[in-house]
């Protein structure tokens, strides 16, 4: 069989080729395949596994089209978990076609395609574009209450007072915050997001992430010190409650961050300073809450995040304590849940490691029990996890829905459009390398991180470029704005969710945290008006376009340092094409896996019209160049 041939052979997990992507348990549905006609076959079967047994189901040809036949067969959903692939008989040879594709023997059950029945995700996520707001400095409307108290910590027979600042907005950030001994407040606000809900209506956005707004000691806030109150800097509850109302009433969703990895040492769980006078962990060997962390040695030698000691280690097989992070009424994770807050979802702060202690691995049971107190409350609410890692290792349908996708479009952009590899826990100064990663390379990581999941799984996936956790992806290559185009292309033409950080839309900088936590560019005169433009056009892109949100990929392209790809459904086709280089190309790409034999095709960015003949696409590419091709 011809290598062209080959690659007409396709099935996903999309409504293009299951009736029903979203099944229930025991209903019946239709899979189907399609390949060319010129295909010689023999037999077909889909080769499934729903509980542990293999069962070949004869397929039959249930339709043609001028380039395609396609194979169908019923198949009834007796598992909440569905394994498959196909097994195909071509001129005498045997082929198995799986989620990582076409091969010519028999391959493990892992590159199989999964279908889950039951699966309560979230309706509304796969036609979201996220924004992510780092509280304490996206707007401020007047003055929460600010409390100076330092953030201190006691390392053996050392303690260290770090002062607690509120600046003024223009303020620098301070990078060397711990040598200078100071944590810097700029005093964003509940009242100052909910101002700037029409800037964020105008923009297009449609869901918004908040890093955590429970009271902590740090601005970042990933040191709790209670989980039932919002940072009186932030604001109050009635303010909490009147945004995400607002934001509601104008159809914008809203998830919390999760942080139940670890508290920040002044919790009064553990109450380093014996600040709370409630039986602290630290300062009382007999606490009622002892159990709540890892002693080794009471009290300084105690586990924490990272070895980070202002963190320590919650003990997650503790059954009291899982009680009041899940799953009581008024737990931590249902009470925002609950009326009259009702947020939408949560993100799971440090979930590839959360539950892992290294003796006790309880990491799947507590977020099976975490899915379970989060959609007892809300069926609909979105559950993700933090992740810089292999998705695969969390997503599941009765644990997280989808993940912070860094290893499938932050990674591989970057490599591919700087030559730098950035490594986040390796010894300081050894960080940055430089390396040579083609269009090729990002592909195949881009599908590697991708084909791996359910495809209900796959358009939930939160993609994005930058975060607080990492140097700002326009700082990162150097304020070059096609590059910027050709990234956001990909991001928001690629399967899964486009999410982007507050500010990128304007072109705030920033290198590696804190300084990619800088105050919101709100003058508008030191705003990137072109960058602000191309997000604006792309947001609404993908939001009119179906295909962008529930259509199939296929890859088209990765010569050249050339990426191209196909997304269709149904009958509506897109097609990307992005230099990677700086240099001009010239490229021919076949569409005959796309089944486009001579069509007219027009750019959405220049309106140029490109014709297509004879399954031949040739375009000439100037530097870093992005064309998204379609019926526009």
């Amino acid at each position: 069989m011809k290598k062209s041939l080959k690659k007409t052979i396709f099935s996903d997990g999309s409504s293009n080729f299951i009736s029903n992507p979203n099944p229930k348990l025991n209903e019946k549905i239709s899979i189907s395949i399609r390949l060319s006609k010129d295909i010689n076959l023999s037999k077909i079967f889909l080769v499934a596994n729903p509980k542990g047994e293999v069962f070949y189901c004869s397929m039959k040809k249930t339709k043609e089209d001028d380039f395609f036949q396609y194979y169908s067969v019923d198949f009834i959903m007796n598992s909440k978990k569905l394994i498959y692939k196909f097994y195909l008989i071509i001129d005498e040879q045997e082929y198995y076609y799986t989620a990582y594709g076409l091969y010519n023997y028999e391959v493990p059950d892992m590159l199989s395609f999964t279908l889950f029945a039951d699966a309560d995700y979230s309706s509304w996520t796969p036609e979201t574009v996220f924004y992510q707001i780092f509280p304490d400095r996206f707007n401020k409307v007047g003055e929460g209450e600010f409390d100076d108290k330092d953030y201190s910590l006691k390392v053996g027979d050392k303690t260290y007072h770090i002062k607690r600042k509120l600046c003024k907005w223009d303020e620098p950030i301070v990078t060397k915050q711990f040598d200078e001994r100071i944590i810097q407040f700029y005093g964003g606000n509940f009242n100052g997001i909910k101002a700037k809900i029409p800037y964020m209506k105008e923009l297009g956005i449609n869901a918004i992430y908040l890093t955590p707004i429970f009271k902590a000691r740090s601005n970042h806030r990933y040191d709790i010190e209670d989980y039932t109150k919002p940072d009186p800097l932030l604001g109050t509850e009635e303010e909490l409650v009147s945004l995400i109302e607002e934001l509601h009433k104008n159809d914008i969703k809203i998830i919390f961050d999760a942080v139940l990895n670890h508290t920040g040492v002044h919790h009064p769980w553990f109450d380093m300073f014996d600040e709370h006078k409630k039986d602290g962990a630290f300062v009382k060997k007999d606490s009622q809450y002892k159990d709540f962390y890892y002693f080794h040695k009471h009290p300084d030698n105690y586990e924490s995040w990272m070895d980070s000691k202002i963190l320590p280690q919650l003990n997650l097989t503790n059954k009291d304590l899982r009680d009041k992070l899940l799953n009581n009424d008024d737990s931590a994770i249902k009470k925002w849940l609950n009326p009259p807050f009702k947020i939408d979802g949560w993100r799971m702060d440090t979930a590839s490691i959360l539950g892992k202690y290294p003796t006790e691995q309880i990491d799947i049971e507590f977020t099976k029990e975490l899915h379970k107190a989060i959609k007892s409350v809300n069926k609909d609410a979105y559950v993700m996890g933090e992740s810089f890692y292999d998705p695969k290792q969390l997503v599941d349908s009765d644990r997280y829905e989808a993940t912070m996708n860094y290893r499938c479009s932050m990674s591989p952009l970057k490599k591919w459009l700087t030559g730098i590899v950035h490594f986040m826990t390796v010894p300081k100064g050894d960080e940055n390398h430089n390396i040579k990663f083609t269009a090729k390379d990002a592909l195949s990581q881009m599908r590697y991180a991708r084909v791996g999941l359910p495809f209900q799984n796959q358009i939930r996936m939160y993609n994005l470029l930058n975060s607080h956790d990492t140097a700002r992806f326009w700082t990162v290559i150097k304020k070059d704005y096609n590059k910027l185009k050709v990234a956001l292309t990909i991001l928001f033409t690629y399967i899964g969710i486009p999410a982007f950080y507050y500010g990128d839309e304007v072109g705030l900088e920033g290198e590696n945290d804190p300084d990619c936590r800088r105050p919101m560019i709100w003058d508008e005169k030191k705003q990137n008006k072109d960058v602000n433009s191309l997000y604006k056009s792309l947001i609404n892109l993908r939001k009119t376009n179906k295909t962008l949100i529930y259509g199939s990929l296929i890859e088209l392209y990765d010569k050249q340092n050339v990426i191209s790809y196909i997304r269709f459904l149904a009958e509506n086709k897109i097609i990307v094409i992005c230099n990677g280089s700086e240099d001009e190309k010239t490229v021919s790409i076949s569409l005959q896996s796309a089944g486009i034999k001579n069509a007219v095709l027009r750019d959405f960015y220049t309106g140029k019209k490109i014709e297509v003949i004879d399954f031949k696409l040739d375009v000439e590419l100037k530097g870093f160049e992005t064309l998204i091709l379609g019926e526009f």
